[in-house]
Parts: structure tokens; C-alpha cells; sequence
């Protein structure tokens, strides 16, 4: 990567962090914003730039999107419940995306980035079989 493309880069990162914050409105914004600002720069950096910007980008919205798995039954203010109790632990605002996932037999797994938290049948199960 050139000097100029590393000293790109902070940029492109700071900038998918804020677009992840100001949700799918900002994410839009900053991307019209960026066409704009790039234009003048060589097609080598754009694309450079804009790859950095994309791949940063995933992964803060993954990061601030909580993945809430359930068997049985889940209510709306179990999912809020969910999502405010983990946006206050973690200090940010999470996007619950709910799935049901009888494989758990009963219970949960949650998802927030790399950290899963399960608590389910399932999971007891599979504990005990590799203890015994």
C-alpha cells in the first residue's frame, strides 16, 4: 500500500465508524459525501480508499447488531428488554435481528461481533455429552 493510501486509511475507518453510529441514513450520506471528496484522487486510491471504508464499515455494523436466537417463545419486550440491557453494558446503540432457531430446543444465544452468550438446552446438552 502507498504512503498516501496509508495515511487514507485512519480516515476511511473513522468514517464507516461514523456512519455505523448515524445508522443506514449516515451510511448514505457519508458515501455520497465520499464520491465527491474522491473524485480528484487517482482510481488506484478511490478504490483502495472505498475497499478500507466497506470492509470497516461491515464490520462496525456487525459489531453494533445484536443476534438474538431463540426456541419457545420470545415477546417484543424480551427483545427490548434484551437490546437495552446489552446497549448499556456495551456502551452503544444495538439493532436487534431476531431469528428462531428450534435447534436450541429451549432458551437463547445471543450475538454481539465475535462474543456469543447461549443459554439453551441445546448447549447443556452438548456440554454434558463432551463431559461424559
Amino acid at each position: 500500500m502507498s504512503k498516501t493510501n496509508d495515511r487514507l486509511q485512519p480516515l476511511a475507518y473513522k468514517l464507516a465508524d461514523y456512519a455505523a453510529q448515524a445508522g443506514e441514513p449516515g451510511v448514505g450520506d457519508v458515501v455520497s459525501g465520499l464520491k465527491k471528496v474522491l473524485d480528484p484522487l487517482p482510481l488506484a486510491q478511490r478504490k483502495a480508499f472505498m475497499r478500507s471504508f466497506r470492509n470497516r464499515l461491515r464490520l462496525e455494523l456487525k459489531r453494533r447488531e445484536l443476534t438474538i436466537e431463540y426456541a419457545g417463545k420470545l415477546s417484543s419486550d424480551d427483545i427490548e428488554s434484551l437490546t437495552a440491557h446489552y446497549s448499556k453494558l456495551l456502551g452503544y446503540e444495538l439493532r436487534p435481528v431476531v431469528q428462531e432457531n428450534p435447534a436450541l430446543i429451549s432458551g437463547l444465544r445471543l450475538q454481539v461481533g465475535d462474543n456469543v452468550y447461549e443459554n439453551s438446552v441445546a448447549d447443556r446438552l452438548k456440554r454434558l455429552a463432551d463431559h461424559i
